[in-house]
């Protein structure tokens, strides 16, 4: 399997069964999601640019973490990605 970046998703891993915790704490799959994976112990939270607000108010963001910030280039129209991490998410 090769993800959109070019590399290969599962090299080198031995995939274990997993269980995904999926909470809405809006009720709406098209709002803020918050994601936990069983057997590892951070969360996963995405949220559309209209709700930058709220996604920032999340305890969560407090804690070290990586993000992933998603778009299009203006220019050639392609999916563009930018990954950082930091100390306390919420304040990059």
């Amino acid at each position: 399997m090769t993800g959109d970046l070019g590399f290969d998703l599962l090299a080198g891993s031995s995939m274990a069964a997993a269980t995904i915790k999926l909470f809405l704490p809006n009720g709406n799959a098209q709002s803020l999601r918050i994601a936990e994976i069983s057997n590892w112990t951070g969360k996963a939270i995405a949220a559309p640019r209209t709700e930058l607000e709220n996604f920032f108010e999340r305890e969560e963001l407090n804690q070290a973490g990586v993000y992933l910030l998603v778009g299009t280039n203006a220019e050639s129209n392609k999916p563009k990605a930018y990954i950082g991490e930091a100390e306390a998410a919420a304040s990059e």
